[in-house]
């Protein structure tokens, strides 16, 4: 049994963000922000059987020099299995807390810090053809002619590194800095660590080593910082990602998080943040962008190669448990 196979079926069996996106969250905003003490969500049925799904994850056995890496995703995806299994109960924030961790006390200062500036909101006037142009000359420019930039109807930019395509929504309208920022975050960030990764002996550099998020999306913050490209709605958001897990690692009600998130944030995007992090009872993990953030400045400051991080997508704290055979990076970004 190749474990590389077997972990990526399960893994693609298991579309944890898609079954934990509520299927009624229109009505349940349209009813909390009328006055509904707090929202009831329902999800989409599962389409598989968990102990069937654990049974299959147990049953693997690992050898070779990454045997320890193959342990660590196997219990990450044991987590999401848990996480599925028991969608709207207070199990899955602990679950949720074992995947992702949550905020330190370094990170909510500096989210807090972010929060005491001015809400501004960039104009958005560019349209999508405009951005999908600026991807797909990235792509060229890096010479990735296996890549596509394709429209869809999610609100967010992605990247599917195992089918090489970028999505973005074709009725967004972007800021005129997204023409640069977006081809360095997720191009020179997403899709070179991906492509690195392709080149690994192991499927887990191309579909992220456990933990890489905060690493990989910290990554991509750095860029936008270094090239003087961030918006600064988007790092207000990132620091109200922070205070919604916080929050909800400290007990806090989906209003109450709601009511402290609307003291920095319009209603929309207060609820959006909160229902981020409260879905199916706390699958919380998107304080890992500041707080990786951080540990990417930590890392450099301490004499780290970003070099090093592009590998594949592997987070900081991987690098020691790295062989020396691994395939150097291909693809660097031009940041750099």
């Amino acid at each position: 049994m190749d474990v590389d196979e077997e972990l990526l079926r399960i893994g693609k069996q298991l579309q944890l963000f898609v079954l934990c996106e509520p299927t009624n969250a229109l009505r349940e905003r349209e009813a909390f922000l009328k006055g509904k003490t707090q929202p009831q969500f329902h999800y989409p049925p599962l389409p598989f059987t968990p102990r069937v799904l654990r049974a299959q994850l147990q049953a693997l056995c690992f050898s070779g020099p990454f045997a320890p890496l193959y342990v660590q995703a196997r219990e990450a995806l044991l987590l999401q299995l848990d996480i599925l299994e028991h969608r709207g109960t207070a199990r899955v924030r602990e679950a949720s807390r074992a995947l992702y961790g949550c905020p330190d006390e370094e990170t909510l200062k500096a989210a807090r810090e972010l929060l005491s500036t001015p809400h501004v909101d960039t104009p958005k006037t560019v349209p999508a053809a405009k951005v999908r142009e600026a991807l797909e000359a990235a792509l060229q420019n890096y010479g990735l002619t296996d890549w596509i930039v394709q429209y869809t109807e999610k609100h967010a930019t992605t990247v599917d590194a195992m089918n090489r395509r970028i999505t973005l929504n074709k009725d967004r309208l972007f800021a005129a800095q997204d023409l640069r920022r977006l081809p360095i975050h997720e191009v020179g960030v997403h899709v070179l660590r991906a492509e690195n990764g392709r080149a690994q002996p192991a499927m887990l550099f191309l579909t992220g080593l456990p933990g890489y998020l905060a690493t990989e999306e910290g990554l991509a913050a750095y860029a936008e910082e270094h090239t003087n490209t961030a918006l600064p709605e988007s790092r207000r958001s990132m620091a109200g990602h922070v205070l919604a897990v916080d929050a909800l690692h400290r007990g806090l009600s989906f209003r109450e998080t709601f009511t402290l998130l609307a003291q920095y944030f319009p209603q929309g995007e207060a609820w959006r943040l909160t229902l981020r992090n409260y879905r199916a009872g706390g699958l919380a993990k998107d304080h890992a962008y500041l707080q990786g953030l951080l540990r990417v400045k930590q890392f450099l400051k301490a004499g780290g190669d970003l070099r090093t991080l592009y590998v594949g997508k592997v987070g900081i704290e991987h690098l020691p448990l790295l062989p020396d055979t691994l395939a150097p990076p291909r693809y660097l970004p031009r940041w750099l």
